[in-house]
């Protein structure tokens, strides 16, 4: 077979197939899809342990394959090594950058955002998001028709689900093609792109009893840079650049990134969205009112009716009537619009309401529909004062990072198969 040329990452080189190291290439073969799988599949023996990594990368008819995850790797003697392994296509490139609006300014940038445009832009906003990954002018936007305006919602998506869902779209029904060139990707979207095709390679057969297993606990990609975000409640408007979610503090980006582990396994993205993470004061119901739509909280520590030098209010909203989410007790999980709060006696008064049986919360008369002392609650709806919005971002800051060094390194698990009769030795001798 003819010799294959592994590049690292540095562009460094190695020989796959080598006498010294009695390397052999079992089955090989590559697998392409119609706007999906392009991969190729190896099967290697070797004598002496590889050192396959992450990013290492070989050329198949002129188009590049990367590999995106360690292979697995079967032990079954002191000088037998079989990888199994796979190599992705271009396409899956497309699977580390995410589909983020970054905005006019490039600070409010948002996971989760509706944009208006034809094809055209929204594979603008694709291939932007493409070359914030691997620089830009790596990938460009060849052929793509004229096609009609859409409102399109994009929730947390990554650049490949968008390129393959646009294509899907009822109103534009296209397809795309990847070309590479000189290490140039250039995606072009058609009516009509092509075939589905296989081309196979197989040499010899899968033999030997596997003694150690090595294979990823997780399909995912490593992350090495993390976009993390918090909830969307209880913001100003003009939060950090406008942005509609709660963001990392000091970093308008609200990414984080280690660049050793960019160094060892590539600039990848990821998005994280903590919805629990958000500006909030947990009070507590010190004592009731004089009706059960009523109660106080004598540890209320700001004015929810304070004002500016203009008048205007610092944490009510114009249009939105504040709102008690009871967290623990007989209401816990319902929402109550607030009719009015005092501060001077720090006593909240509740808009009850009726569900579809008619039954009423707070209950006048059941008191298992009652507000009782000890129970806990958040406000919602309205703008926090900033210490808990200082708070609320150093509580994201903290869960992010320990997401981040959950992520930002490979995950294996391993199983052995091990010889019945030493197990037995080892359980009559203990």
């Amino acid at each position: 077979m003819e010799q294959i040329i592994i590049t690292r990452t540095d562009n460094s080189t190695w020989p796959l197939l080598t006498r010294s190291a009695v390397t052999s290439i079992t089955k090989a073969e590559q697998r392409c899809a119609l706007m999906g799988e392009d991969i190729v599949i190896m099967n290697v023996e070797s004598a002496v342990s590889l050192s396959f990594a992450i990013g290492d990368r070989i050329t198949v008819f002129g188009s590049t394959y990367t590999l995106n995850a360690l292979p697995k790797l079967l032990k079954a003697g002191k000088r037998k090594f079989t990888y199994d392994v796979t190599w992705e296509g271009r396409l899956y490139d497309l699977l580390k950058p995410f589909y983020l609006d970054e905005g006019i300014d490039g600070v409010s940038i948002s996971p989760d955002f509706a944009l208006t445009g034809n094809l055209q832009f929204f594979m603008n906003v694709l291939i932007n998001n493409a070359n914030r990954i691997f620089g830009v002018g790596r990938w460009v936007l060849g052929d793509c028709p004229v096609t009609d305006y859409r409102t399109l919602i994009f929730r947390n998506e990554k650049c490949l689900g968008v390129l393959q869902s646009l294509c899907k779209e009822e109103n534009f029904n296209k397809e795309f093609e990847i070309i590479e060139n000189a290490g140039v990707c250039t995606i072009n979207i058609k009516d009509l792109v092509g075939e589905d095709f296989p081309i196979t390679f197989e040499y010899g057969k899968g033999r030997g009893l596997f003694d150690l297993t090595r294979e990823s606990a997780s399909e995912k990609d490593v992350v090495t840079r993390l976009y993390v975000f918090g909830a969307n409640k209880n913001l100003p408007s003009n939060y950090r650049g406008f942005s509609q979610r709660l963001k990392l503090p000091g970093n308008d980006m609200s990414y984080l990134e280690d660049q050793d582990k960019i160094a060892a396994f590539r600039l990848t993205e990821g998005v994280k969205i903590f919805e629990d993470i958000y500006p909030h004061r947990t009070g507590t119901v010190s004592s009731l009112g004089a009706t059960t739509d009523e109660f106080i909280d004598s540890s209320m520590n700001f004015d929810l009716n304070a004002v500016d030098g203009n008048g205007d209010t610092l944490y009510i909203l114009d249009s939105v009537k504040p709102k008690i989410h009871f967290n623990t007790g007989k209401l816990a999980g319902y929402e109550f619009d607030v009719l009015s709060y005092v501060h001077s006696t720090k006593a909240f008064k509740l808009q009850s309401f009726k569900d579809e049986r008619d039954q009423s919360y707070p209950d006048p008369n059941l008191s298992v529909f009652q507000i009782a002392v000890g129970d806990k609650y958040v406000i919602l709806d309205i703008m926090m004062p900033q210490a808990y919005i200082d708070a609320a971002e150093a509580e994201l800051l903290t869960s992010g990072q320990a997401w981040y060094d959950l992520v930002s390194q490979p995950r294996a698990q391993y199983s052995l198969t091990l010889d019945e009769m030493f197990i037995k030795k080892i359980a009559e001798e203990s």
